[in-house]
């Protein structure tokens, strides 16, 4: 297994950028998301995470699609095979300087179902699918994990803010390209 270390905002865009070059049906979920979704700006504190997450669509032509996306840079996802998502809940792709973690269905909430509430924030250029607030609540309401109680607390407090009828939304409330 590869050594843990924090997965830099640049090194993720960089593999949603390739997901989004080769068509890979992805939703960003997990740490990543939450901090899309501006846990940092409201909660005033860093969110560290030492792996990349995503719900994939779960095809043989997208499985085709992640291997293409990331072969050159992840010889090991060669071994990826579409009943590895069938089978198992969280399929983890492990190379020297990546930890990913490839998953068709988390908590009941599958790609198709995440589909549907997905938002599109962007960083540095590139365009990378969200999981709703709500659907990563639903994912994260039952953890233990300190870090999923605490993106619980913050998320909720997003939404509550979002709901203030005299907030004024900016185009985009979170920019990770501080």
């Amino acid at each position: 297994m590869g050594q843990e270390r924090i997965v830099s905002d640049k090194e993720f865009a960089e593999i949603c950028k390739r997901f989004n070059e080769y068509k890979v049906e992805y939703i960003t979920c997990g740490a990543f998301a939450s901090k899309l979704h501006g846990i940092e700006r409201v909660s005033r504190q860093v969110r560290f995470t030492t792996d990349m997450d995503f719900i994939v669509k779960r095809s043989k032509e997208n499985v085709k699609r992640i291997k293409r996306a990331l072969r050159d840079i992840i010889p090991e996802i060669e071994e990826l095979k579409l009943q590895d998502l069938k089978q198992y809940r969280t399929t983890k792709i492990v190379s020297s300087k990546y930890d990913i973690d490839l998953t068709s269905n988390l908590w009941g909430v599958d790609y198709e179902k995440a589909s549907k509430e997905k938002v599109i924030k962007e960083i540095n250029g590139v365009k990378i699918p969200v999981m709703s607030i709500d659907h990563l609540l639903e994912m994260k309401k039952d953890s233990f994990r300190t870090r999923d109680i605490a993106d619980t607390f913050w998320l909720t407090k997003i939404k509550e803010r979002q709901k203030e009828p005299n907030r004024k939304s900016t185009e985009d409330d979170y920019d990770m390209e501080r």
